[in-house]
């Protein structure tokens, strides 16, 4: 999920791209790349869903800072629940995987941070793909 980064000014956008803030603004992905200083072009960079090539951020980029937009964890994001890949850790190894709707999220736990239905609590979760989605709730 994404929101609005509340950008207002070229200054702003360019200070937070300089500081490492990365955003979205029309499907493109909006970042700050030093390496290409050395290169001989511009360090701030675009790079687009449909080709992944980074651009050189362009004008109409610029204009419109007051649209960009920043990723919002989906911790932040849970509402009636997330669909998750969620497992605990288990000293490096290799462990099953299972799939469960997370409810909340509690940072401050120290190990279990996830809380599924019936108040499971797992160490790691990460949302369902939405073609995972697809294949895993189809309806028989």
């Amino acid at each position: 999920m994404r929101k609005n980064a509340g950008l207002r000014t070229f200054k702003d956008a360019e200070k937070a791209l300089r500081n490492g803030g990365v955003f979205y603004y029309k499907g493109s992905k909006l970042l700050y790349d030093y390496n290409y200083i050395k290169l001989g072009y511009s360090p701030y960079r675009c790079i687009t869903q449909h080709d992944d090539y980074h651009y050189a951020l362009e004008e109409n980029c610029w204009n419109r800072v007051e649209q960009w937009e920043i990723e919002v964890p989906w911790e932040d994001n849970i509402g009636d629940g997330v669909l998750c890949w969620v497992w605990d850790d288990r000293d490096g190894s290799p462990v099953q995987k299972y799939i469960r709707l997370i409810t909340s999220y509690n940072p401050t736990d120290k190990s279990f941070h996830y809380v599924a239905e019936g108040l499971i609590r797992w160490g790691r979760a990460i949302p369902l793909t939405p073609e995972e989605v697809e294949k895993y709730t189809r309806i028989i």
